[in-house]
């Protein structure tokens, strides 16, 4: 639905290359679809630079919620659990003025192992420090689908940043 919203997707990062062609059949052409593990150095810096020299405003980003939700595994010890901590560095590296983050609403109240050894709480307590020391505004809220016209009760974690410089009180 980005599409309708005139939003343009330039840069987009997937792991598997089954839904890499997804992204291209949505985003066509005008995206660069970078295939690969976003914790491998080489990968990160391809999209970065992408991220770059697209001069990207908006950076979306979330963990797989397998190791988060009810209904998966709930295994925050995984190492993906961890992959909000690759998205925060995104932000800081790449400066956008906006950035969001979505997950399951237990996203935000679990401790993976890397995040703890940083002496965080919580997933919540390491995005809004983190937040606050790159200079972003943050509000973080707890919406559901099914209030929004999908005809899916679906409850979802969103956290929602903004340059300070650009929000006016």
């Amino acid at each position: 639905m980005l599409k309708d919203l005139n939003i343009k997707v330039k840069v987009s990062n997937e792991l598997l290359e089954k839904r890499v062609q997804i992204q291209k059949a949505l985003y066509g052409n005008n995206c660069d679809v970078i295939t690969g593990d976003i914790t491998k150095p080489d990968v990160y810096q391809k999209i970065l630079a992408a991220h770059k020299a697209n001069n990207c405003r908006v950076v979306l980003f979330s963990a797989p919620c397998q190791n988060f939700s009810k209904a998966g595994k709930q295994n925050t010890h995984h190492v993906n659990a961890s992959l909000v901590m690759h998205g925060m560095q995104f932000v800081e590296d790449g400066a956008p003025d906006v950035y969001m983050c979505e997950n399951v609403p237990e996203f935000l109240g679990a401790c993976p192992d890397k995040i703890k050894d940083e002496n965080y709480d919580t997933i919540y307590d390491y995005i809004r420090q983190t937040s606050d020391r790159l200079g972003y505004v943050t509000n973080i809220y707890y919406l559901d689908a099914d209030n929004y016209g999908t005809g899916e009760k679906r409850e979802r974690s969103i956290v929602l940043g903004i340059k300070k410089e650009l929000v006016q009180i």
